[in-house]
């Protein structure tokens, strides 16, 4: 066990080694990993969620060497596969408030990808509201496409028409291109 800046990492703890381990891209994602995780220990997804939020909750009280604020990223990442509507409102928090691009950017894929039936409000969130930069709305916008893509007919032209509504909108020009490209594969049969 080591410490950093107030920190404690404790390797002997999975969740921590499964959030900051490095990857081969041919091997388990850390999203196999925390499930298997969660399944050999009997965990909820309420329980799994808890555990992650606690970490991410470090993570947020203040300046954080690298170490936290990758194992913060990695947290709220991991929060997609066990979040629910509590923590929805958790992650939908940290979109609106924090300072930090990176976890805004990973707060509205988590948004999204907790709850794929609300898609739109986040997109629309991002896509109006000033405080949230051209990355951050490319984020969504690309979520949006890949709940489309895997949806129904139904899904599909939604997202469809809410992209190409947007993209008239969109002051970047790589996003508006993506997103007319994302609109027209979504149209394709």
């Amino acid at each position: 066990m080591s410490c950093v800046q107030g920190f404690e990492w404790n390797e002997s703890d999975p969740i921590q080694f499964i959030l900051l381990e490095c990857r081969h891209p041919d091997g388990p994602t850390q999203e196999d990993d925390l499930i298997a995780f969660a399944q050999a220990k009997g965990l909820s997804n309420a329980e799994m969620s808890a555990k992650l939020v606690a970490l991410i909750d470090l993570g947020l009280q203040g300046d954080t060497d690298a170490l936290l604020r990758q194992l913060t990223y990695s947290a709220l990442g991991g929060l997609a596969y066990f979040g629910g509507a509590e923590e929805r409102a958790f992650v939908q928090n940290i979109f609106r408030t924090t300072q930090d691009p990176t976890l805004r950017h990973i707060a509205v894929r988590v948004g999204i990808r907790m709850m794929p039936a609300q898609w739109e409000e986040w997109v629309r969130e991002a896509a109006t509201d000033s405080r949230f930069d051209s990355l951050t709305r490319y984020d969504a916008y690309e979520e949006a496409y890949r709940i489309g893509k895997s949806g129904d007919e139904r899904t599909r032209q939604r997202v469809e028409q809410v992209l190409s509504e947007l993209e008239k909108t969109e002051p970047n020009p790589g996003n508006r291109m993506d997103m007319r490209h994302w609109s027209e594969k979504l149209k394709a049969p």
